[in-house]
Order: structure tokens, then C-alpha cells, then sequence
């Protein structure tokens, strides 16, 4: 969680030797806030459409004063897709959902050493993102124009086997269908 930053570092140029190999251009280090005597806390929720729900937070105290401190932070995170699955109306494309926890505990016991442990736990689990292919579904009529754009490109198209399981179409065969042929360039 990015809830309690305390700066944002961006460093320039190769960094592979500090930061590991795939940093050749540069690298950015987000650094949070470690908990001190300060009691502090923030929460935010938000709400939209297409199922968007967000919340998230962080509360950092200290548990004994100059010497041990606590902070824990969450993030839940859910999006109920943007774009209806015509191969599967049970599903929506884009569909996103993320749970993240973390706490930290700091150990002070000496002006000359700072200990910090961090523990955290992070889940994503999203749907199918949403792309397209561009064809003919099958009993679909397209205007004439549109016709003459999509001639052709039906290759190895799913077979559905008419049988619908917690409504959705079943297919008898893998395949996902791809374009073959020329794709004509629309005139308008």
C-alpha cells in the first residue's frame, strides 16, 4: 500500500549494481513512512460505476513510547468489469479485484539502532482482460458494408454445442478462432 509515503525517489540512469538488473534506465524507490510517537491514521473509500469499490487505510501508534512502535495499512480493492463477454454473458471483461494487508512493528532500543520488520500480504485476482476479434458471430447479420469489411475472416471459430451450463454457452472443441485471410479497409 502507497497510503503512507513519505517520499518518492527516482534515480537516473543505469542502477543495475544497487537495485538488480532490470533497473538499466533507472529506478524508482517508493519509501513509506516508518511509525514513530505520532498516532496517525487515514481511510478512503471510493465508489463508481461498472461495480468500482475501493477502500483502503493505515493507522501507525506508538505501543511504548520512544522505543516500540506499530503501523498496519489495507487496501481492498474491487472493479466488476467495463465490457459484456458476448461468448460468455455470465462474465464481464475487465473485471479486477485486489486484497492487500501489511504491518510493521519499529524497535528503537538505543539512539544508535533502528529495527523495522515488515510482514505483508498481497492477492490479485482479475478476470478476462477485454479484447476483441474481429469476425462474425455465428446467426449474426452485419450490415452490408460491414460484410464486405469481415469477408474472410472466420477461421476455426469455437463450435457450440447448444447446451447452456450456469449460463454459459459450451463449446465441443478449444479452438478460439483467429483471422485468415485480407482484411478489407472500411471506406467510411
Amino acid at each position: 500500500n502507497l497510503d503512507d509515503l513519505e517520499r518518492v525517489e527516482i534515480i537516473k540512469g543505469p542502477q543495475s549494481a544497487l537495485f538488480g538488473r532490470s533497473t538499466f534506465s533507472g529506478a524508482i524507490n517508493y519509501i513509506t513512512r516508518k511509525p514513530d510517537n505520532d498516532f496517525r491514521g487515514r481511510a478512503s473509500a471510493t465508489l463508481g460505476t461498472d461495480g468500482l469499490r475501493e477502500a483502503s487505510g493505515t493507522i501507525s501508534f506508538p505501543i511504548v513510547r520512544d522505543i516500540l512502535y506499530a503501523q498496519a495499512d489495507a487496501r481492498l480493492y474491487d472493479f466488476g468489469g467495463q465490457y459484456n463477454n458476448i461468448a460468455d454473458p455470465v462474465e464481464r471483461l475487465g473485471r479486477e479485484r485486489s486484497r492487500s494487508f501489511s504491518g510493521t512493528i519499529r524497535l528503537t532500543p538505543s539512539s544508535d539502532t533502528d529495527i523495522v520488520a515488515r510482514i505483508g500480504f498481497a492477492q490479485d485476482n482479475d478476470g478476462f482482460v477485454a479484447a476483441t476479434r474481429i469476425g462474425r458471430i455465428p446467426g449474426q447479420v452485419l450490415p452490408v458494408a460491414n460484410q464486405l469489411l469481415f469477408q474472410g475472416v472466420d477461421c476455426f471459430l469455437p463450435q457450440f454445442s447448444g447446451v447452456i451450463t450456469s449460463g454459459r454457452p459450451t463449446a465441443t472443441t478449444r479452438t478460439r478462432g483467429y483471422l485468415c485471410g485480407e482484411i478489407g479497409q472500411p471506406n467510411s
